[in-house]
């Protein structure tokens, strides 16, 4: 959260939500992609989407 906070606050994330709503989309999306390689019985690189999903919410919060 504070890392939220300070991005939103440099103006390098979006304003348009709150930070508890960003909390809420980054967390959700890093339980999904958990849930997704226990499912796929830990069978693909979690460290590689691991990375290329940090890259899409950057892409996704930051200001245009």
């Amino acid at each position: 959260m504070p890392i939220i906070l300070e991005g939103q606050q440099k103006k390098a994330f979006t304003n348009a939500i709150t930070a508890d709503e960003l909390m809420h989309i980054v967390i959700g999306t890093f339980r999904l992609q958990m849930f997704k390689w226990r499912v796929a019985n830990f069978k693909f690189d979690l460290s590689r989407n691991g990375e290329y999903m940090i890259q899409s919410l950057l892409t996704l919060i930051k200001n245009k």
